[in-house]
């Protein structure tokens, strides 16, 4: 699909660095076009019943597919069945991935066994530390042409999210990703 090959280069292209634990990190595609249309479908399987992917995952990815299928309602747009009638595909993908971290902890003599000049008493340890990032990816475009809105959002999760926080999360970062989508004409 040209919309997947499309979003795999916004992906590549893009690089994040989350600057904060707290902060959804939101690259968003640019277009100055105005493309007039009235409906949309998804091109994208829901996860839901699927039986080899995590809880949480499926959970994130129906968050995001009910939070997409607002926000168009809301601008306008009506939702087709069929992506041969459809005007524009909307496309999402939910990737929850680890990222390990280090940090510095400090003990007694721990660096005065390797290093002469170790302040006694002060001495740093590396801890190692895993956190989640919850990443979207969101496009919006023709059946077989360029994305024309969308892009991808990161955000750490720190702890097991509950339902109303997941889908306060999730929203924003749709409102985020298709922020310059114009209402339905």
């Amino acid at each position: 699909m040209a919309i997947k090959k499309h979003l795999l280069i916004v992906v590549l292209i893009s690089t994040i660095i989350l600057a904060s634990c707290a902060d959804t990190q939101v690259q968003r595609i640019v277009n100055t076009t105005p493309v007039p249309f009235k409906t949309y479908a998804f091109d994208t399987t829901s996860l839901v019943g699927a039986s080899d992917v995590s809880a949480q995952l499926v959970e994130f990815d129906n968050d995001l597919r009910l939070a997409l299928g607002e926000f168009m309602q809301a601008q306008g747009y009506r939702l087709s069945k069929d992506t041969k009638r459809a005007d524009m595909i909307l496309d999402y993908s939910v990737l929850i991935t680890e990222e390990q971290s280090v940090s510095e902890q400090t003990s007694s003599g721990w660096e005065a066994q390797f290093d002469s000049n170790a302040i006694v008493g002060e001495a740093p340890l590396p801890i190692n530390m895993t956190t989640k990032q919850l990443v979207l990816f969101v496009s919006l475009g023709p059946k077989g042409g360029p994305a024309l809105w969308g892009g991808k959002a990161t955000k750490n999760i720190t702890r097991p999210e509950e339902q109303p926080e997941r889908k306060r999360m999730v929203s924003n970062a749709v409102s985020e990703l298709l922020n310059n989508l114009p209402p339905a004409p």
